[in-house]
């Protein structure tokens, strides 16, 4: 009998992905996603918990995970506001949520951190978004 090795030989083959990060290209998986910033993950959490109810082990760790490092206002109105300054630079969404949830605070920061912004923007353009995402910030 034919002996297949290694087992996972029998499942069917996938197309690999491109995934280019200087370029946003980021794989099928985040083509309709969403790119949340840790405290709007906060928000949402905190509407879908009622009180004094216990949460699923995941969820609480989740819960204290954006809770100790979400560093950002997590006020729905100015949330709405700093998205849409930041939009305003044509930012992607997914650049938005990284330079706030990584606490950029310098331009060489954002330009390795966020590889993408690097051939989009100068250094002036970045300089201009990390004032706005650093004055939204709370003070820890």
């Amino acid at each position: 009998s034919e002996r297949l090795w290694p087992p996972y030989s029998r499942l069917p083959k996938r197309r690999m992905e491109v995934v280019d990060l200087n370029n946003l290209q980021l794989g099928q998986d985040f083509t309709n996603a969403n790119a949340l910033t840790n405290a709007e993950v906060f928000i949402l959490l905190k509407e879908c918990a009622e009180p004094e109810m216990d949460l699923p082990d995941l969820t609480q760790k989740t819960l204290d995970y954006v809770r100790r490092f979400g560093q950002y206002n997590s006020d729905q109105e100015v949330l709405g506001r700093v998205r849409d300054e930041l939009t305003a630079f044509a930012l992607e969404p997914f650049e938005i949520a990284a330079l706030i949830n990584l606490n950029i605070e310098n331009v060489d920061e954002a330009k390795a951190l966020v590889p993408s912004l690097s051939s989009r923007f100068d250094g002036e353009q970045l300089q201009d978004v990390i004032k706005i995402i650093s004055r939204n910030k709370q003070i820890v």
